[in-house]
């Protein structure tokens, strides 16, 4: 078996699992607010909203970024690459070196390259003054390992206002997963 193989399976997992949540979340409008006639408990509120970004963006976010990762991984493994990183960006650029056409390329930069500003992952990054080169530790826990702290605010309580980024995420999430097995499959019958 390839060393690459267990990357590229691997990140078909995180990325369905940001697909499909991400999904979840664009189904339930990525509902803030409930409303009801009566008082409700927080157990409630929580079975209502336990799809919106409160309370699973950020945890989508790291999944969505670290299939990125794997993906980008297995590439490279596959082209004989040892030195792997956490960095987006140096693996992004290697990839590109070794698949200088690929249609992964497109999809991967709006993620990695060219963070559109106005998204969540855009504010976060610009609230907390930090590159997407920090998603490995910015999504995963409240401070930097330089002891900086972060805020998550952003990513969360987007409300219905960004239920198309949701959207995009999931579709990129899915697209990103069907071209990582096209490369696959074309690197393994070459």
């Amino acid at each position: 078996m390839s060393d690459a193989l267990p990357h590229f399976l691997l990140s078909s997992h995180f990325l369905r699992l940001a697909e499909n949540a991400s999904a979840r979340l664009v189904g339930t409008h990525n509902s803030l607010w409930v409303v009801s006639g009566k008082d409700i408990s927080p157990e409630e509120y929580f079975r209502k909203t336990k799809w919106s970004d409160h309370s699973v963006g950020v945890a989508i976010l790291f999944n969505f970024y670290h299939g990125i990762e794997l993906v980008l991984k297995a590439a490279l493994v596959q082209r004989g690459e040892k030195k792997l990183v956490h960095t987006l960006t140096a693996l992004l650029d290697r990839f590109e070196q070794h698949y200088p056409d690929s249609d992964l390329i497109k999809s991967l930069s709006p993620h990695v390259r060219t963070v559109d500003p106005g998204s969540p992952v855009g504010r976060f990054l610009a609230s907390n003054n930090v590159p997407i080169d920090t998603w490995y530790q910015a999504f995963k826990y409240p401070s930097l390992k330089s002891g900086k702290q972060l805020t998550h605010w952003t990513l969360q309580y987007g409300g219905g206002g960004t239920v198309a980024y949701w959207r995009g995420i999931k579709s990129s999430a899915s697209k990103i997963r069907k071209q990582a097995v096209a490369l696959w499959r074309a690197e393994t019958d070459a």
